[in-house]
């Protein structure tokens, strides 16, 4: 559809004044100047000007000006050319001459417009010509007219756009700090080629394309066409993102919702929550933890962290990502849904800290499909956390696994980890890699025993850190104690080990405990018993210090790990012999039952401020509790 551009634009002629002034004298100069400030040009051309904004590839379009002088002087020998880009055509080529165009005289000049490519074409007019002025006689001057707009060239181009994720999955939602896939799909409707179809990314702010260079296509008639860029979501929020065919006008948008990262939740939320938890933690427990850190990961970059750390196997991590794939696509099977938590629960690994899985989008998903019934929470506390999930989450792995691992025992079986000759999530002790064929003799020597050592130090470990969970979140009050009951009545009525790692088990079975028993519950209930009886978080604390103060002697030359003891005294002590000395859990068997019996004994001395110089809190007081414990028989 053809418009007509805004008329009488008035383009009044600027002299060289440095020019005018060396050749003329002061009176004329000044003279001149007044009358081009007034607006009485020495010449001046009223220009309407006629043309289409846009039109379509192939078709020849007309543009036409009217030129009136309006100047004080006649204007001959004017010369007008109309300029436009390689990719259209113009007719006539050549300048349209004018011989005379007098004072408040008009001319009309015709051309045509024809496109080769789609896109903006930009035209200007330049105009040349001799003038005779009384004041300056005959001087020759040059204008160029650039029309406001550039003509937009359409065809019958039918866009199409879809946002997918870099393996293919069409989106909506995607993290702040991933990257994905937009895609841009043109058909030629048209019976000829189309040439120049340059495809740029429209882009709301805190959106990235990864690719500089815009993509330009050439559409055979009727042939349909797909090109992609990497986009990098830099920023949360509702996104406009699309694409367009520069210069046409054509162009296609949706709306994006561009989630918070997990680098986000970690810094906001979790730092947050973990600095009141660690408040908490030291003036309530005299816990302190100050080298764990949390890292938070998206499901798949978490899985392929856990084969880095060889807690999984290669055939576990596809196994786990093909969980997940079908999970993402609401086909997961009910029977995957327990194995999908387990390979997805947050880990407290000596060497790397608090890892967490994050992915609220994954978490609604799958709950959606109705598989979660009665677990619902389980899910969301390891995808999609409340405040309170998160808080009980940090409490148990940090302030109770991670205070676990600075004991005598915890500390040995940290050194056993970081050379992942200990997996703590499954419970297993893995076969070294090739790239630590050193650790092999060692290996074969312990592997059966180091099992036997972890078990014995699972009630203790689980135990206290289920304490510690619970206490905190009552210490935080509000939703957090609300949560906590709420898990508590869960993990605490189930009979087996959620995690399975009390089934198939040869210290389990010597030291005799039901198989597949809940380690959760009987270290919870031991502790619970220390606390109700003395009524003191000191003394809970303390008595896993000592029930995990075991030394078997590791120890490092260069590369070589050695344990002092040998696999058969190790043997003799955790599978064989009838005391506890290197049993963790049996140690704290007897502190419980020692609390229990002396009770009054220890009340004394907590009555005299004993809890004041525990060792806990860096004080030297001898502790009633260890007392009682190194004089039993």
């Amino acid at each position: 559809m053809e418009t007509k551009r805004p008329q009488n634009q008035k383009l009044i002629g600027l002299l060289d004044w440095k020019l005018v002034f060396d050749e003329i004298d002061l009176k004329t100069y000044k003279d001149i100047k007044r009358r081009i400030e007034q607006g009485y040009g020495l010449e001046a051309f009223n220009i309407d000007c006629k043309v289409v904004d846009e039109t379509e590839i192939g078709k020849s379009s007309s543009i036409r000006i009217d030129i009136e002088n309006s100047g004080l002087v006649d204007i001959y020998d004017l010369e007008c050319t109309l300029d436009v880009d390689p990719y259209a055509e113009i007719t006539p080529r050549d300048p349209v001459k004018i011989i005379n165009l007098k004072r408040d005289k008009k001319k009309r000049i015709n051309w045509r417009f024809q496109p080769f490519i789609l896109g903006s074409h930009n035209v200007s007019i330049n105009m040349t010509y001799k003038a005779v002025s009384k004041e300056l006689g005959e001087y020759d001057s040059e204008y160029e007219y650039t029309l406001a707009e550039p003509i937009a060239v359409k065809a019958n181009i039918v866009p199409q756009l879809r946002l997918l994720t870099v393996d293919d999955r069409p989106i909506t939602e995607v993290y702040s700090g991933n990257s994905f896939i937009l895609e841009a799909q043109v058909e030629n409707k048209e019976k000829k080629v189309v040439e120049g179809v340059t495809i740029v990314p429209i882009l709301d702010s805190g959106l990235d394309c990864e690719e500089t260079e815009p993509h330009i296509l050439n559409l055979e008639p009727r042939e349909k066409i797909s090109t992609t860029c990497r986009i990098m979501a830099s920023e949360s929020g509702e996104k406009t993102i699309g694409f367009e065919i520069a210069g046409t006008g054509i162009q296609i948008t949706t709306k994006l919702n561009v989630l918070s990262s997990p680098l986000d939740f970690q810094k906001s939320t979790t730092e947050r929550l973990e600095q009141r938890i660690a408040e908490t933690a030291q003036n309530q427990f005299g816990v302190a933890v100050p080298t764990f850190p949390i890292r938070v990961f998206f499901p798949e970059h978490y899985l392929s962290k856990l084969r880095e750390l060889q807690i999984l196997t290669a055939e576990e991590l596809n196994i786990g990502l093909e969980l997940l794939k079908n999970a993402r696509e609401g086909t997961i099977k009910e029977a995957d849904v327990d194995q999908l938590l387990f390979i997805l629960a947050p880990l407290a690994d000596p060497a790397e800290g608090v890892l967490l899985a994050y992915d609220p989008l994954l978490s609604k998903k799958i709950i959606s499909k109705g598989f979660f019934k009665g677990r619902e929470y389980r899910l969301s506390e390891i995808l999609n956390p409340s405040e309170a999930q998160i808080a009980a989450v940090l409490s148990h792995e940090k302030y109770g696994h991670g205070f676990f691992y600075t004991s005598r025992l915890g500390q040995d079986l940290s050194e056993l980890a970081r050379e992942r000759l200990l997996n703590f999530k499954k419970g297993e002790v893995p076969r070294p890699s090739i790239s630590k064929v050193w650790l092999r003799p060692f290996y074969d020597k312990y592997k059966r025993i180091l099992k036997s050592l972890f078990d014995s130090c699972l009630i203790p470990n689980e135990g206290f850190s289920l304490f510690m969970e619970m206490e905190i979140m009552k210490e935080l009050g509000g939703e957090f104690l609300k949560y906590a009951d709420r898990k508590k009545d869960w993990i605490l009525n189930v009979n087996e080990d959620p995690d399975g790692r009390t089934k198939d088990s040869e210290y389990f079975d010597v030291t005799g405990y039901d198989p597949g028993f809940n380690p959760y519950k009987e270290g919870y209930d031991l502790f619970s018993i220390i606390y109700k009886r003395l009524n003191q978080r000191l003394c809970v604390v303390y008595s896993l210090m000592l029930a995990a103060n075991i030394d078997i002697g590791l120890s490092r030359t260069g590369e070589v790990l050695n344990i002092a003891m040998s696999p058969e005294d190790l043997e003799i002590y955790l599978l064989e012999a009838d005391e506890e000395i290197l049993r963790c859990d049996w140690r704290l068997f007897d502190i419980k039952t020692l609390v229990w019996d002396n009770v009054e004994t220890i009340l004394d001395s907590l009555k005299n401020g004993c809890y004041k110089q525990c060792p806990i809190i860096g004080g030297n007081a001898n502790c009633p509790i260890e007392r009682l414990f190194l004089e039993r028989e």
